[in-house]
Order: C-alpha cells, then structure tokens, then sequence
C-alpha cells in the first residue's frame, strides 16, 4: 500500500503491520507450489524479478505489501483472507466475549443493587412509619 506523506513516499511492509512475514511467505510460497506456477510466473504477476522473488521466498529481502496483494491474487485469494487464514481472531473474539459476560455481570449487579436499596428504604420507611406509632 503506497503512501504520501509531504512528497515523500513508502511502502508499508509486512512488520510495519506487526505480522509475521515468514508464516504468511510460507503460506504464500507453498500455495504457489500446489498451483504448479514457478518464481517467474508469479514474479511477472506481481511485477517485479524471478530473483527478487526468490529473495522474498527465502526471506531475505522484506516483500512491500502490494506485492504480497498481487501475489495473493494470483493465487485467486486476497491477502485479507490469507492474513485472517494466519492471525485468526479467535482470542480478540475471545476477548470481546469475555468483556462482554463481564458487562452483564456488572448490569445484574448494578439491577441488584438498586432492588436492594429500594427494599432498605421501604424498611426505612416502615420503621419511620412504626417509630410514629
């Protein structure tokens, strides 16, 4: 994904994003093997050398992310579903699972409290009531 940034520009890569590259090169490489398409295939597809390929494959250069895009779409996926594939959000489902049981704890507590502070002030005033008695 290119950005502009006061005329300067660049290129996000895969740590910029804290992935992990080597899973998803992995991925990436192995799926191209089972499609049968060699370095240059794929490297004429993403636009760039059979060489620089290599080098992305065997993680020794940083691959920028539209290469990975375009790498990923020549493998007739989107490199959303391939980062998903990887890095699940399973524990941030999880997580929010988590918050939430804990929000509705804190509601039926809160409830609690206010049916409870509304039977103390009966008793309240039932005792004002019999104190005049």
């Amino acid at each position: 994904m290119m950005h502009k940034t006061q005329n300067l520009s660049f290129e996000l890569s895969l740590s910029d994003m804290n992935l992990d590259t080597k899973k998803i090169i992995e991925f990436l490489t192995e799926q191209r093997k089972l499609k049968n398409l060699n370095q240059g295939d794929v490297a004429k597809i993403i636009g760039t050398t059979q060489q620089m390929l290599s080098h992305y494959e065997n993680l020794k250069t940083e691959i920028p992310i539209g290469h990975i895009n375009k790498w990923c779409e020549a493998l007739g996926m989107s490199a959303v579903q391939v980062i998903m594939y990887l890095h699940p959000l399973v524990p941030i489902a999880e997580d929010l699972a988590v918050s939430e049981e804990k929000k509705q704890k804190e509601i039926v507590k809160t409830k609690a409290l206010e049916k409870l502070q509304i039977v103390l002030d009966e008793v309240k005033n039932i005792k004002d009531e019999i104190k005049k008695i």
